[in-house]
């Protein structure tokens, strides 16, 4: 039969081992920060070039769109240069107002032109007493006892959790 002595000495492991992963992990992210910040300069640099030579790439484009009638984009150097049409946005101010004018002037197109979702919310069923979730064919699951094993500090978990993530995505696209 197990004792809460046990529990204890096999919690005092849990911590120990988890302690040790934290600290792996904060290796790691030290590594990490140190080649982020020795690179991060290089990079600064090289998008603010980038982004110079794309400008004048623009306005070069754009003084000369008589070089792009037919056909209206060329590809250079793996990178697609010319003009396109665009394709334009719909902006609105007041939603309220727009979908006051599609009921008064488009009754027909309704449907199509507005959506209205109709959805249960857990949170506010959840503040209901037992008897009404019951009534409205809701049912509370998971109430019995669980097991509980987790850190305070549960950053170095999503960071593990991340970590794993992106070693699954890696091989994954392999």
């Amino acid at each position: 039969m197990t004792t809460l002595k046990d529990i204890e000495s096999l919690t005092r492991e849990y911590a120990d081992n988890y302690q040790q992963l934290a600290a792996d992990v904060e290796t790691l992210e030290a590594a990490i920060r140190t080649i982020k910040k020795k690179a991060l300069p290089s990079i600064k640099r090289a998008a603010e070039r980038a982004a110079v030579a794309k400008e004048k790439l623009k306005a070069a484009i754009e003084a000369a769109p008589q070089l792009f009638e037919k056909p209206r984009a060329r590809l250079f150097h793996g990178v697609k240069v010319g003009l396109q049409k665009g394709k334009g946005t719909i902006e609105w101010g007041d939603a309220d107002r727009v979908r006051a004018l599609i009921e008064r002037h488009m009754p027909e197109k309704l449907d199509m032109l507005r959506k209205v979702t109709y959805r249960p919310l857990k949170d506010a069923i959840a503040q209901l007493p037992a008897a009404d979730i019951k009534r409205i064919g809701c049912t509370i699951v998971e109430t019995g006892d669980q097991v509980i094993v987790k850190v305070v500090d549960s950053d170095i978990e999503k960071m593990v959790d991340a970590l794993f993530k992106d070693e699954e995505i890696k091989r994954a696209a392999a």
